[in-house]
């Protein structure tokens, strides 16, 4: 800056030495002898120097200050772009976490459903069994039929409920569709049968024939029917959307005694269905 100054100062002695503008010959010209001539020629020429020198300091600090502008506009559109990056990258965030508390959270809700299904089930679990002894011809307690191999342990949950000729046990499938919870153990409970998934109103199947003992809402079961097949084998069908068969009603192997559904405490679409010898139950796997 001071440099600056100094030119500006000798641009000014300029001007005052040659006002006209008539530039360095003028000035030679009033000199009164050689040596004062000289001495003009080289004053001038040191000013045209300063000069020239000033005028290129100012175009070389214009060209720096518009380098450093773009330099500038570079930077703020770099951190323009970085900022709009890490706001995205915090949406998917807390959009990825609020997805997994959503998931997180109506796996709970499942498992919570769940957990009253069995608690229900189980509560209810004497009764019924007092229910079907009471109601069904006593027996002695028979044994799955000669050859008919135990289950060899739960099936992977939506594996397909087979269809076709009755079992070495005399018994079929009630519907076809997915075994989606096995017999055993759910939840610190004994969950006394096998579900089954299909779709709401799909008909259910008598396992075999017999004499329908219980027809009707029975609490967490929901709409229930229990056929009983003699010999203290008795087969119950719970959750019913539609119940399509009475009590004291005679059903054949393969009649249709309801429709599937939902009721009782139930979490979804699906035939509850069990195997009960004497009113106790057994694993329908070991009979179908």
């Amino acid at each position: 800056m001071q440099d600056l100054r100094r030119r500006l100062a000798d641009q000014a002695i300029q001007a005052y030495t040659d006002p006209a503008g008539q530039g360095g010959l003028s000035a030679i010209a009033r000199s009164r002898t050689l040596d004062d001539a000289s001495r003009r020629q080289a004053f001038l020429g040191l000013i045209r120097t300063n000069t020239n020198s000033v005028v290129e300091g100012l175009r070389g600090t214009r060209e720096d200050q518009e380098v450093a502008a773009r330099q500038l506009e570079a930077a703020r559109k770099t951190a323009a772009e970085r900022a709009a990056v890490e706001v995205s990258r915090t949406k998917t965030l807390v959009a990825t976490q609020s997805t997994q508390e959503a998931t997180h959270a109506e796996l709970q809700a499942r498992i919570n459903h769940l957990q009253e299904e069995s608690d229900a089930l189980a509560a209810e679990e004497a009764a019924l069994q007092n229910l079907i002894r009471t109601r069904s011809a006593p027996a002695a307690a028979p044994t799955p039929a000669a050859g008919a191999a135990p289950s060899a342990g739960p099936a992977e949950p939506g594996e397909s409920a087979p269809s076709g000729p009755p079992s070495s046990a005399g018994l079929i499938w009630p519907v076809g569709g997915p075994v989606t919870s096995e017999f055993g153990p759910r939840w610190g409970r004994l969950h006394a049968g096998i579900d089954i998934a299909d779709p709401n109103g799909t008909p259910i199947a008598a396992s075999a024939g017999g004499v329908v003992v219980i027809s009707g809402v029975q609490g967490g079961y929901g709409n229930l029917v229990v056929v009983d097949h003699g010999n203290g084998i008795a087969t119950a069908y719970a959750h019913q959307s539609r119940i399509a068969a009475g009590e004291g009603q005679s059903v054949s192997q393969g009649e249709i005694i309801g429709y599937v559904g939902s009721t009782g405490n139930s979490t979804g679409n699906h035939l509850h269905f069990e195997v009960r010898v004497n009113g106790v139950a057994q694993n329908p796997r070991n009979y179908l």
